[in-house]
């Protein structure tokens, strides 16, 4: 529906009522913002933006409420309380700085999240860089606000930067403040990354969530003094400390842990994550620490960093991730919510930010949907977050909430299939996002036939992408779908032919042969499952890092079952011994 003139000047002159400034805004500029929404399929973004802003202002001031949202048990962990409210001397100031520099207020209000940072302590942030770096807080305004958000938690930010590494946990480091944090880049802005100015501030939460002190940057300058794109590979320079493994300890037991320590004693992979993050965070690297558990159900550890690869945009590398134990996620905490999230939406959110105003565009129709949502109906929340696709194909969230529109059957099944098509498209460089979709999409179809031919051509899909770990994943959900449309006779199609594709999978190939077999045992022809299980153990790795795979035992023990179901004890005494020969020769080299 378009709307008319008349309409828009009405609705832009409640959108701007009370000024530019965000201090005295007249109305509810909520009820403006779901006024605009109601009047258009799909508003222009600057329509929503002034409105929004006065919104941000009031929540900030404290004259409106936040958003709230439920925080899972670890996330509650890491988060700290909520700040105390602005003084009145601290609103002045902020309001003097506000109309002096309006376009510093709209990217504040606009960075700030209502629902995740704890806005009167970002102002604080913000305010104590501006007062002590008032012309570096203009010249490094992306900065200044990756600060405000970061730092808005101090206790949450000690968390973050403790996990996954013990010593760090047992004694808490010694950490600067976010005023010298700030004052590090502003001194060595000319040894900085290239574009470390102009790099856009979601990405600078993974520069400014670095709380070390100043002191062990400065030693990373005197190690590495000239700057590189593939800092994190400084990750393989710590040697690989074994007896760590053994005693928990390692060489570095009973010294100071430090990067010069790491450096001098070595340690295990969550050490060389550890000290390859903050060598690329030294340089004005967004970088993180990941950790995840691999194929041969091992954990590990490794470093990801975003570089600026012009003209194709930001682009994420990691260096420690082996393709041979197929890592392909990790998980990894945002550090402007603490939110626990996997490492390849970094990527993707490095590919959206390359155009940082359209994803700027993008956030603004998303979030309007969301804090809105009481006050619009499903189809106008939609409009939104299509929108929001449409002007930035990469905001995550946004297709989040149309997966979770299609899986309730508010898209229409043609408009359904053309923004999975899009979402294809797009996203051939992140397959696991699109898995994540997968699911929700395949409910636009009503008949378990359309449904499984959808999984078919998944499944081809992600097989060219030679990511079998998927498919498996694809291939239970196939066969969940098939039970529970009375279609188990497709449903042994689908678990036959995941077995056989999936050969050589971990965890998610143990778990597809699990439910392959059970649901082959429902059908009285558990024996169809042995052939593809021995194709899968032919290909699995028996041991990693001296123990025996979980994921390996698993399925001898299924194939062991079978044998012994079809009656063919000699074939299952032999797998046993097998098992036990393999967990005894495991035991032998630890």
């Amino acid at each position: 529906m378009l709307r008319t003139d008349l309409q828009w000047l009405v609705l832009c002159m409640l959108a701007v009522a009370g000024g530019a400034s965000g201090g005295d805004a007249a109305g509810n500029p909520a009820d403006t913002l779901a006024q605009l929404a109601k009047a258009s399929s799909a508003p222009e973004a600057a329509q929503l933006k002034e409105p929004y802003l006065q919104l941000q202002w009031l929540r900030l001031m404290g004259e409106a409420a936040c958003p709230k949202r439920v925080h899972s048990n670890a996330e509650k962990q890491i988060r700290g309380k909520p700040s105390a409210p602005l003084s009145d001397e601290e609103k002045a100031r902020l309001k003097t700085w506000f109309e002096a520099k309006p376009k510093f207020r709209e990217r504040f209000l606009l960075a700030v999240n209502a629902t995740d940072d704890h806005l009167p302590d970002a102002a604080r942030v913000a305010l104590k860089l501006h007062e002590k770096f008032p012309k570096e807080c203009e010249t490094l305004e992306a900065l200044a606000l990756a600060f405000a958000v970061v730092w808005d938690d101090e206790g949450m930010l000690r968390r973050l930067n403790a996990m996954c590494v013990p010593e760090l946990r047992q004694k808490a480091p010694a950490t600067c403040t976010a005023d010298a944090a700030f004052g590090w880049y502003v001194t060595n802005l000319p040894k900085l990354c290239p574009w470390f100015k102009n790099t856009p501030w979601r990405l600078l939460t993974y520069v400014a969530a670095d709380n070390s002190e100043i002191s062990e940057r400065e030693w990373v300058f005197k190690l590495y003094p000239a700057f590189r794109n593939n800092l994190g590979t400084v990750y393989s320079e710590i040697k690989y400390d074994l007896s760590k493994i053994r005693d928990g300890h390692g060489k570095i037991g009973g010294h100071e842990y430090d990067l010069a320590n790491v450096k001098e004693y070595g340690g295990v992979c969550r050490d060389q994550a550890y000290y390859a993050r903050a060598v690329c965070r030294a340089y004005g690297l967004p970088s993180y620490m990941a950790t995840a558990v691999g194929n041969a159900g091992t954990g590990h550890a490794w470093v990801g960093w975003v570089v600026n690869e012009t003209p194709q945009g930001y682009k994420l590398l990691s260096h420690g991730r082996y393709e041979s134990s197929k890592f392909f996620t990790a998980g990894i905490v945002d550090p402007q919510s603490g939110r626990l999230i996997l490492d390849y939406l970094v990527g993707i959110e490095a590919k959206g930010l390359s155009d940082e105003s359209s994803y700027d565009d993008a956030e603004l129709y998303y979030r309007v949907s969301e804090e809105s949502a009481d006050a619009l109906p499903a189809q106008a929340r939609l409009d939104l977050c299509i929108a929001a696709v449409r002007k930035n194909p990469y905001h995550r969230a946004a297709w989040l909430a149309i997966g979770e529109a299609t899986a309730a059957g508010e898209l229409p099944r043609a408009s359904a299939e053309a923004q999975w098509e899009f979402l294809k498209a797009k996203f051939k460089e992140f397959p696991d996002f699109t898995f994540s979709m997968l699911s929700k999409f395949s409910r636009m179809f009503k008949t378990a036939m359309e449904k499984y031919n959808f999984y078919e051509v998944g499944s081809k899909w992600f097989l060219g992408l030679k990511r079998q770990d998927l498919v498996a994943r694809l291939r239970i959900e196939e066969i969940d779908m098939c039970v529970a449309e009375n279609r188990k006779d497709i449903g042994v199609q689908a678990a036959l032919a995941g077995m056989q594709e999936c050969a050589g999978e971990g965890a998610e190939g143990a778990a597809l042969a699990k439910r392959g077999v059970e649901l082959l045992r429902e059908m009285k022809q558990p024996q169809l499952a042995i052939k593809p299980l021995q194709t899968a153990l032919a290909k699995m790795p028996r041991t990693s890092m001296n123990k025996i795979s979980p994921h390996w035992k698993m399925m001898m023990e299924l194939l062991r079952d079978l044998y012994q179901e079809a009656g063919d004890t000699k074939k299952a005494d032999a797998t046993t011994a097998e098992i036990e020969k393999a967990e005894k020769s495991a035991e032998k080299a630890i």
